[in-house]
């Protein structure tokens, strides 16, 4: 439990992404952690590509909600 909250600590309110400047749903990454995290997100996206029916878009589906989640968790 101790690991999980060091990690919500660390996270929160990190200024790592910023609201998207058109006003999107996905948070833009502003330091180098987020472009890190984001690079990931898309490697995993892609990733994804070799399941196959349901469970790919579950997949998917979960990664950008968990980025989206994520990102908004390190707004200022």
């Amino acid at each position: 439990m101790g690991l999980v909250m060091r990690f919500w600590l660390t996270i929160r309110r990190s200024d790592w992404f910023e609201p998207s400047a058109t006003g999107g749903l996905f948070p833009f990454p502003f330091a180098w952690q987020a472009w890190a995290i984001m690079a990931a997100f898309i490697a995993a996206i892609a990733a994804s590509v070799v399941l196959h029916g349901e469970a790919a878009w579950l997949t998917r589906i979960i990664l950008c909600v968990g980025y989206i989640a994520f990102g908004i968790a390190t707004y200022e």
